[in-house]
């Protein structure tokens, strides 16, 4: 099944690809080899990164092998995308149990808009930024991500407006002083 799932990923044959590494995904899960199914589902992901389900189901299977940190990435990139796309009952769902089984992430908000950030989804974020900085307007991680956001949207005014913030409250903070220039 592995060696079928991963020639018909190089076909291109999404489908069939996943349909079979899902049967080698079943199998090592009934056998309780949870690190085989861990290794199959993170070729699942690669063959389909957006897919919610396989990112989730990654994020359980990591915490069910005591992976917790890389099953925090996998459950915000679910609610990512579930946010980008505007599923906000599944967001809510994703994020309530994100708080549940990680109640010592003090930063998920944060998390997710950087992740946002780094996808490249940024320009819908800024007012949410903006409320955030007014709440905490010295927060070097929220002016930072606000500075990116700016970048990533075309907003140079806002950009350069964060880096003087940052250098208002921060002034060593050489990223600041190179971002002005």
């Amino acid at each position: 099944s592995i060696t079928l799932a991963a020639l018909n990923q190089k076909l291109g044959l999404v489908g069939n690809a996943l349909s079979e590494y899902k049967c080698a995904y079943d199998y090592y899960e009934k056998a309780g080899n949870s690190g085989e199914a861990c290794k199959i589902l993170e070729k699942m992901r690669s063959v389909d990164p957006e897919n919610v389900d396989i990112l989730i189901k990654l994020a359980e299977t990591h915490l069910a092998t005591g992976k917790r940190d890389d099953a925090y990435k996998e459950y915000a990139a679910a609610a990512n995308l579930l946010k980008v796309r505007g599923n906000n009952s599944s967001f809510e769902k994703v994020c309530a149990r994100i708080n549940s089984m990680f109640p010592e992430k003090e930063n998920l908000k944060t998390d997710l808009l950087e992740e946002q950030i780094a996808k490249g989804t940024a320009g819908d974020i800024i007012p949410a930024l903006k409320q955030m900085l007014e709440k905490d307007e010295g927060n070097l991680k929220l002016l930072t991500l606000y500075a990116e956001a700016c970048k990533n949207s075309g907003d140079m005014e806002g950009r350069k407006y964060a880096w003087g913030r940052i250098l208002h409250y921060y002034p060593s903070e050489v990223a600041a002083k190179e971002g002005l220039t």
